[in-house]
């Protein structure tokens, strides 16, 4: 077993100066599924890694409740709590080889013999390749090795529940790629539930079977990164998730000669989008009304096709980020600055003009308050945005059969 619910966890601070209090995490609801892999994703300070710590029990929470197998564990202590904790510094002493690190927990909580607790680290070592390094200590390996030793201090709990506080962050951009890896595989082989803290967007969509966004103690959506990504409930999920971000405009809706057009005033480069009266419709807009829309860098083509089309724009290519297979562009569009991902093969001379096009179904319009009025798509998934949690398919869960 291993389903974990959050009940409308609320976790206050008391201010420095004792005059009031700041509200790090707000009535939080969320339910984890047995074997499921969910990544809490947000900025520093949303709240993320004080919800993982009252999950632990390292944290008391303020109001609401913390439920295991429909167990209420709120007031257990960390000890009793069916839980092991990946830290993001390691957290080894450094005066104990990698397998007293390993065990320590165990000699110090449970009543394993000492050849019980000497086989469930061999079989943890096994499983992340560290068998060569249990008699070394921290000083003596390298980074990626302290982290699988962290990790495998965790897998010999066998725990219910494993709990990782962005456990890559440290570790240089080759190694955190090959440790995504790594905990994918372990997360397939264990099937064990998994919460993961993280701000690394691209952590979240390679490792999730679901996202759940946090800002500002608030949870903004959660579903599968897929879903998230093409259907973002508001602006600030849009702009979280996506390397290079989302690109904005703020636009007003225009109507000439019967046609509904996104227009923004700028003298020197204007913007005129035509729009659907479907979208128009669907959206519930009226002319003269004020939205951001928004547009991935991966949907904007670059062409010098001559052949008419009303979508068609023009910007002054500002700078150009070659990045090996592909190429980023940036855009003077309208008052902002945009990013369109084209391939590597593609000619453009910074300081000069050029033509560019994205498909309506690839438009994000969002209203005044943030909130999505459409996503990408012209069909009912565009218009009708959720965040309620998704269910997790079989197709979706990343957790092997066998597991």
């Amino acid at each position: 077993m291993g389903t974990l619910r959050i009940d409308r966890l609320v976790k206050s601070f008391t201010t420095a100066d004792s005059t009031g209090e700041v509200v790090a995490v707000d009535t939080l609801d969320i339910t984890v599924e047995e074997g499921e892999f969910l990544v809490l994703l947000g900025p520093s300070g949303c709240g993320k890694s004080t919800t993982l710590r009252c999950i632990a029990g390292l944290e008391t929470p303020t109001t609401g409740a913390i439920r295991l197998d429909e167990t209420d564990i709120t007031d257990d202590s960390p000890q009793q709590r069916d839980m092991a904790m990946v830290f993001q510094d390691f957290a080894l002493y450094p005066h104990m080889t990698a397998a007293e690190n390993m065990s320590f927990g165990l000699k110090m909580t449970t009543d394993l013999s000492d050849d019980e607790r000497s086989k469930r680290v061999d079989d943890a070592a096994s499983i992340m390749d560290i068998e060569d390094i249990l008699d070394k200590k921290p000083a003596q390996v390298s980074g990626g090795q302290k982290q699988r030793i962290a990790l495998g201090r965790a897998i010999v709990r066998d725990p219910e529940v494993f709990l990782m506080d962005e456990p890559l962050s440290n570790l240089d951009a080759k190694l955190r790629a090959q440790m995504r890896t790594e905990i994918q595989r372990l997360h397939r082989k264990l099937g064990v539930t998994t919460i993961y803290v993280t701000h690394d967007q691209t952590e979240a969509m390679t490792m999730s079977d679901r996202i759940a966004v946090l800002n500002n103690g608030e949870l903004q959506q959660i579903g599968t990164p897929e879903y998230v990504y093409h259907h973002p409930v508001n602006r600030f999920v849009a702009g979280f998730l996506g390397e290079p971000s989302m690109n904005f405009l703020e636009v007003e809706l225009d109507e000439t000669d019967g046609r509904y057009v996104l227009t923004a005033d700028d003298a020197d480069a204007p913007f005129a989008y035509p729009i659907d009266e479907t979208t128009v419709r669907q959206c519930e807009l009226t002319v003269g009304q004020r939205l951001t829309m928004g547009v991935r860098p991966e949907d904007i083509s670059v062409t010098d096709d001559g052949t008419a089309n009303d979508c068609r724009q023009t910007a002054m290519l500002d700078v150009v980020e070659p990045m090996g297979s592909d190429d980023f562009l940036h855009l003077l569009v309208a008052s902002d600055s945009w990013t369109a991902r084209v391939d590597d093969d593609v000619e453009a001379t910074e300081g000069e003009s050029i033509s560019y096009v994205f498909e309506e179904t690839d438009l994000h319009l969002f209203a005044d308050d943030g909130t999505t009025l459409k996503s990408a798509g012209l069909g009912e998934e565009a218009f009708h945005i959720d965040s309620e949690p998704e269910p997790i398919s079989e197709t979706t869960r990343s957790v092997d059969s066998e597991a």
